[in-house]
Parts: structure tokens; sequence; C-alpha cells
């Protein structure tokens, strides 16, 4: 009857002891585990609103001037790129693309005003950047504003360190060693920062084969040409040299597009030079080891 009259809102006759008759402690409880409940109610509809606010955030462009779809920039290179830069963003970072391929004309530009007093760039056809095989990478903060040891001194060196987690395992060196924390190479078959030697001996053998593919073309399309003959089946058609890309194209006389021979020798794709053009590399190089 007690608890009725309590449910009710009736007034319990008689003295109420310290804290209230036993029904009224439970009461109030109850009512206490109503206002938690409609409190974590409460708390679960901010957060997510919150959730709902953050999804329809545009997402992070790390590329929006679509620096890695010019059409000096390796394939293989682009890929790991873009896979590594959108890692990036997916644990917080805002990753900028500041520049990928670098022509020669704009290397050369760069290292003239490095020897005037600029910032260090390196001359023509001694960059992975002339390659299409190397980025320098900006870093971004939420407001938009770029991160670097001016701006950010306590925290720039372990926001790139960040980076860089997402890069490396995609075959990217990173440039700090010689404190050039913006840039990345990507050269799988070349351990280390490429230097200019290391360059250019990959480039004079790539030359060198297109060179030796060129002459053979020559040779073939001179040689007079026997009465046509129905193809034997199965016969593998003649190889087609690989076209040129806008550096190479621009630099060398030969047809064949020696790049593609230079990008096979980093390890990032590219074409594997004729079987006999390697097999006197490989003597070469077996030569010069025994002297």
């Amino acid at each position: 009857h007690v608890a009725q009259q309590v449910m009710r809102g009736e007034r319990i006759a008689g003295p109420v002891e310290a804290g209230g008759s036993l029904v009224q402690r439970q009461l109030r409880g109850r009512g206490q585990v109503v206002q938690l409940q409609a409190k974590e109610e409460v708390k679960d509809k901010k957060e997510e609103a919150k959730k709902e606010e953050k999804a329809a955030e545009p997402t992070w462009d790390y590329d929006p001037d679509k620096l890695l779809d010019e059409a000096g920039v390796n394939p293989e290179f682009k890929t790991a790129a873009q896979t590594g830069l959108a890692a990036a963003v997916a644990a917080g970072l805002r990753p900028r693309v500041h520049e990928a391929f670098r022509s020669i004309e704009r290397s050369d530009e760069l290292y003239k005003k490095y020897k005037a007093g600029g910032t260090r760039a390196a001359p023509g056809w001694s960059s992975l950047h002339n390659y299409g095989l190397a980025m320098d990478v900006y870093l971004f903060d939420e407001k938009g504003g770029i991160i670097d040891n001016n701006s950010s001194p306590k925290t720039w060196y372990k926001l790139f360190k960040q980076l860089n987690s997402h890069l490396s395992p995609q075959n990217f060196v990173w440039g700090e060693p010689i404190n050039d924390a913006d840039h990345w190479e990507y050269h799988p078959n070349w351990t280390g920062l490429a230097g200019g030697a290391t360059l250019d001996k990959a480039r004079k053998e790539a030359m060198e084969a297109a060179e030796a593919v060129d002459k053979a073309a020559a040779a073939a399309a001179a040689t007079p040409t026997p009465a046509a003959t129905t193809p034997a089946t199965g016969t593998a058609p003649a190889a087609t040299p690989p076209t040129a890309t806008p550096a190479a194209a621009a630099t060398t006389a030969t047809k064949t597009d020696w790049m593609q021979y230079f990008w096979y020798a980093a390890g990032a794709g590219g074409t594997a030079p004729p079987p006999k053009v390697e097999e006197a590399k490989t003597k070469a190089d077996e030569s010069k080891t025994k002297k």
C-alpha cells in the first residue's frame, strides 16, 4: 500500500527515516537511471551528428593540379604515389604534390638560381624529376597553412616522418638524409638516393640500347624484301620500338624511346633492352670487375 501511495503521489503519514523510505529511495534511483539514459542518448546523437558532418566533408585532394597525370611521369611511380598519398590522407595527414615531372629546361633554370644563391637544385638529367621518378610533396594543416620548419618548428619533422611511413612501403626513398624532406624518389632496383653518377650511367646505357635498336631497324629496312609468303602459324610479330616519352623525344635523335630502358634499369617498369644489347652490357660489366 505504501508503494502504491508513493506512486500516486500521496503523502505518507508518519515519520520518514533519513534518506526516505526504501520505496522512495528505489524511486529516486530509478529516476537517476532514467536521467543517465537520457544523457547517453543525447551524447550518442551528438557523436552521430559529428560523424555525419565529417563524412560530408570533401576528401583532401593530394594532387589537385593533376601533376601525377603529366605525360613524363612513370606509370608505376604514379600508381605507387597515389597509393601512398591516399593512405596518408586516410591517416589524417594533408599532403599535396608540389612537383613531379620536371623538364630539363626547368632544371637548368633552377640550377642557375641555386648557383646564384637560391634554393639547392640539380642541373638537367641529374635529378630523378627529369625521368618522371620523383616528386616533391608539401604538408598542410587544418587551416590550409603549409607545414615546414619555420611555421611548425616543433612538429614538422614528426609529420613528414609520418608521411614517409606511408610512402616507404611503396618503394619510395625519402630525401631527408640530404636535408630535402619534401622530396621522394622511386627506383626499386637502386638502394638509397640516386646520385648523378648512377643516373648518368643508366641514361648512357639506355641511349646506347635505343641506338642499337634503331640501327637494327635501319639495317632490316635496307635489306631487300623477299617475295611475300604466308607466315607460318604461331610466328611472333616483329618487335615494335617503344614510343618516345616527352623527355626522351626532346633530347635524342633515336626513334626508340630510351627512357623505357632507363625505367627498366631503375626497376620502374619500362622495357627490357634487346638481348644482344643486354649481353654486351653484362660482358662489359664483368670485364670491368675483373680489372
